[in-house]
């Protein structure tokens, strides 16, 4: 669609994934901007319709983009329709002309009524930007625990071969039984952290079919998420894949069960979470928080 924009046209576009022209450019500014490419994503075929990249170009140059990712939540057994925004980038020539103002106004026309929520997480740089648009702050609480007696017993899962990926996903069906809030959908999102960044971290129990997403410190470990393992407790799969030595864990969901758990802000560097919706107060009242691998 074309569209003028402060004198200027340029042509708006909510659906570039499969053409590569429009993709390569895309990938071209998301590298600039924040370091990240998703062209390997999109080779591997993980980048699926659950994520869209709502473009403006100026001839075949994408020059600003604000990305909706479809982020279906489970809580307490109901489904949220949730959008999460993000990859919002402007090329530096192209600052301060409404482009991104022109993307924010389109993507709620289109998709408020058809969402429970939206929600994203802003670097300190635009803080002053979303609220424009009816976004307001909100704070998630992590939970952390003491720990002792790892017993390391969990195979390290490869996604290197399509076995190790079907195992995976195969657990991300089932959901994550020791979570309050978890993703219900979007394999997509699970495999663009799990098919690079993460993919050296997951840890997988045959016998329960349960799958972590994990990255050790020194002696703390996070655990980004856990998919699968209904029947066995919480304590018996982080025993499973802690490394010997772990004397923390940090969850990267909000569980079911928190004694003995300590809550905390979630505090991260340049970052703040924005939302629109009711799930504003369910957040800060219930001490919840956006599962980690749900980031987009």
């Amino acid at each position: 669609m074309r569209c003028v924009i402060g004198g200027e046209t340029y042509d708006y576009r909510d659906d570039i994934r499969r053409d590569e022209a429009a993709r390569r450019s895309f990938d071209d500014l998301a590298r600039r901007t924040f370091g990240l490419s998703f062209e390997g994503w999109y080779q591997s075929g993980y980048w699926q319709g659950d994520y869209l990249p709502h473009v403006l170009l100026r001839g075949d140059k994408v020059v600003a983009n604000v990305s909706v990712n479809l982020c279906p939540m489970r809580l307490d057994g109901k489904i949220w329709r949730l959008v999460q925004l993000g990859t919002v980038m402007t090329d530096e020539a192209f600052r301060g002309r409404g482009l991104a103002r022109f993307l924010m106004e389109r993507i709620l026309e289109t998709w408020e009524n058809r969402c429970d929520g939206m929600y994203l997480y802003a670097n300190d740089s635009v803080l002053g930007f979303y609220p424009k648009f009816g976004f307001v702050r909100a704070e998630e609480y992590r939970y952390e625990l003491p720990f002792s007696g790892a017993k390391p017993s969990a195979a390290r899962l490869s996604m290197e071969n399509a076995a190790g990926v079907r195992a995976l996903l195969d657990a991300f069906g089932k959901g994550n039984p020791f979570a309050r809030m978890t993703m219900a959908d979007n394999e997509g999102l699970l495999m663009f952290y799990c098919s690079q960044f993460l993919k050296s971290g997951i840890r997988y129990l045959p016998e329960s079919g349960a799958a972590a997403v994990i990255e050790a410190g020194d002696d703390a470990l996070l655990v980004w998420d856990i998919f699968g393992g209904g029947g066995l407790r919480l304590s018996e799969v982080l025993a499973a894949v802690a490394p010997e030595g772990t004397r923390r864990i940090r969850l990267g969901f909000t569980p079911k069960e928190t004694e003995g758990m300590e809550a905390g802000l979630l505090r991260e560097e340049d970052t703040t979470l924005f939302v629109r919706g009711d799930i504003c107060a369910k957040l800060a009242a219930e001490r919840l928080m956006f599962p980690l691998l749900s980031h987009a």
